[in-house]
């Protein structure tokens, strides 16, 4: 005996239901497509594929806003970065300076790792080849409970900006980069969380002037 088709009026509104999630969870996951973390606006990546030539790179936060980034978009109620560091918990343990001269130390030891074969990071003092400058204009410093229980990017450190590249004696810009989202390995320690960025920018900015070959 054949199965008869089950027309149920309730089976059938329950199944309409599950097909509309479905369709909204689909679209609310790949909705939103993220774009590549840094991308090359003019210029080479060539010029960092000497390994007879040197720069430096400084992080510039003169004009950036700190607060929430979510999908790429700074939310409302972010700081400038002075008032930000104004309103620092100076009893905390955990204030700007010493989390970038750490994130930043190791990120110089692990360019010149990476890079061996290639341009190498120095000091101004060495009289480079070239200046690289990061302009950050947004930057997320995430949350340590959102690490903690795992929410998402909340507890990752998120970067945006614009990477310049100039010639050290001449100030003749070379390259730009635009920063589109740096975004480092969540930690419940915000020291931790800042040198996961880092690396994660080092990691991203080093593969795409190696494919500029």
């Amino acid at each position: 005996m054949p199965l008869q088709e089950n027309t149920n009026p309730l089976n059938l509104f329950i199944m309409k239901k599950i097909i509309i999630l479905c369709v909204v969870a689909m679209f609310t996951t790949f909705g939103y497509a993220k774009p590549k973390s840094i991308e090359i606006v003019s210029g080479s990546g060539k010029i960092f594929l000497d390994h007879t030539k040197t720069t430096t790179f400084i992080f510039d936060y003169d004009s950036c806003y700190v607060g929430e980034i979510s999908k790429g978009v700074l939310k409302e109620g972010a700081l400038l970065f002075e008032e930000y560091i104004a309103s620092e918990d100076k009893e905390s343990g955990e204030t700007w300076a010493p989390m970038h001269e750490f994130a930043y130390e190791k990120f110089v030891k692990n360019w010149n790792v990476m890079n061996r074969k290639r341009a190498l990071l120095v000091s101004d003092s060495d009289n480079p080849d070239y200046k690289t400058i990061f302009h950050v204009s947004c930057m997320d410093l995430g949350s340590t409970a959102a690490a903690y229980f795992g929410f998402g990017d909340g507890g990752c450190v998120t970067l945006m900006g614009e990477i310049e590249v100039f010639d050290w004696k001449t100030n003749e810009k070379l390259a730009t980069y635009k920063v589109n989202q740096i975004l480092g390995a969540g930690n419940v320690i915000p020291t931790l969380r800042m040198w996961n960025a880092y690396m994660e920018l080092l990691g991203d900015f080093t593969r795409l002037n190696m494919k500029s070959k």
